[in-house]
């Protein structure tokens, strides 16, 4: 039994899908690395996703536990995983079809990702335009900070 898997690009992001399930980001495509408590081993399983996460971006997960934010050259996805179903199926949703246009000029380097409550903030490290997604009713706004976004973090003050 060979215990080393070598993938054909470095992985960029891991997330947890679920108690038995670890999401395994590459530039180009996703694999899922599960737990069998039957043959209590992990077996390694690409999934369906086409698309993967870009190296240095960010995959989020969302509050709920449930939902995936994940940067891909279609546009800023919420990924719903689903362990019940037999099928190792998920779909894209994309949130940023509305401003598609901008954010074609946008992806240009890795994008960082931040939650608060039900704000997302979409920014990058090189740039001074972050954008602010209201997650309650899909409405973006595009905002310029006087420098170069770094990180944002919450500091127990109100946003």
């Amino acid at each position: 039994m060979d215990d080393v898997v070598e993938f054909a690009d470095e992985p960029t992001a891991l997330v947890v899908f679920s108690q038995t399930v670890l999401g395994i980001f590459l530039e180009n495509n996703v694999y899922e690395l599960q737990y069998d408590s039957d043959n209590d081993l992990y077996q390694l399983l690409p999934t369906k996703l086409q698309l993967g996460n870009r190296r240095n971006s960010d995959v989020l997960l969302n509050y709920d536990g449930q939902t995936i934010f994940v940067t891909t050259i279609k546009g800023l996805s919420s990924l719903n995983y689903q362990d019940f179903v037999q099928s190792t199926e998920q779909v894209y949703t994309y949130l940023t079809e509305n401003i598609m246009d901008d954010y074609d000029k946008y992806r240009v380097g890795p994008i960082k990702l931040y939650q608060y409550k039900d704000w997302l903030f979409m920014y990058r490290q090189d740039t001074t335009m972050l954008y602010v997604v209201d997650l309650r009713n899909a409405s973006w706004w595009k905002w310029t900070n006087f420098g170069n976004v770094q990180q944002i973090v919450f500091a127990g003050e109100v946003i």
